[in-house]
């Protein structure tokens, strides 16, 4: 799960003309990027230090990987599409659909309210709200929740590796719960988006919504089996 931190900001390596190469999330206290020089095939030094860097490949010859001691002793990092760099903006951007869908409710439920106390209506002539229509709205807050959740968890651990140790581990088993709960809630609002259509009590814009929150859900659902977001073990 920690692979989240790297959706946001992954390390890009760059290679000059000569051969020497930089990485984009390895600076000097002044933003200058560090730089590795080659000593031999698929393998670099640091040009200050000496550090190593070693690239591995796989059997056709591609690269696949890289490691050395940057941010840790023994740093490990998986090679990526560029899908990575587009992610965020897909997460976050299915992240305020449902959160719109989750404000919606209690502005709805004011603003008939305001409109019920200028009109009546006999209490057997009201609409009834959908079933599905209700847990999708919930399933909209557990999954925004969530991710909430998880974003304060990672930004903290960035500022106290604490929360890397056993120390974090009500945290986790709380993020593992609310996790499988964002997951339900998910598998609802995918199921509200089918049922939608054939539901004549909702208008056209009500069924676009519930589309959209659906694929929205679909977008998160694929994050959170991407990322490794839905564990059953504290232990990583």
């Amino acid at each position: 799960f920690l692979t989240v931190g790297n959706m946001v900001d992954p390390t890009v390596v760059t290679a000059d003309t000569n051969g020497a190469i930089t990485l984009s999330t390895v600076a000097r206290s002044d933003g200058s990027l560090r730089k590795w020089l080659p000593v031999a095939a698929d393998r670099f030094a640091e040009a200050e230090t000496g550090s190593p860097l070693a690239f591995e490949r796989d059997t056709s010859g591609a690269v696949t990987g890289m490691a050395g001691a940057l941010a840790y002793p023994v740093a490990e990092f998986d090679r990526v599409g560029n899908w990575i760099t587009k992610a965020p903006l897909a997460i976050f951007g299915a992240l305020g659909i449902l959160l719109i869908t989750v404000l919606a409710v209690p502005v709805h439920a004011i603003t008939q309210h305001a409109h019920s106390a200028t009109t009546s209506r006999p209490a057997g002539n009201r609409p009834r709200t959908p079933r599905s229509f209700v847990a999708a709205r919930l399933g909209a807050l557990a999954l925004v929740a969530a991710f909430a959740l998880w974003i304060w968890y990672l930004l903290s651990a960035e500022a106290d590796f604490a929360l890397f140790t056993t120390q974090a581990d009500p945290w986790l088993v709380l993020l593992r719960i609310l996790t499988a709960l964002a997951v339900l809630g998910g598998l609802f609002l995918l199921l509200d988006g089918i049922l939608a259509w054939p539901d004549k009590s909702r208008t056209l814009w009500r069924k676009l919504w519930a589309l959209l929150a659906a694929a929205a859900a679909a977008i998160l659902l694929a994050a959170i089996y991407k990322f490794d977001l839905l564990f059953f073990s504290t232990s990583y």
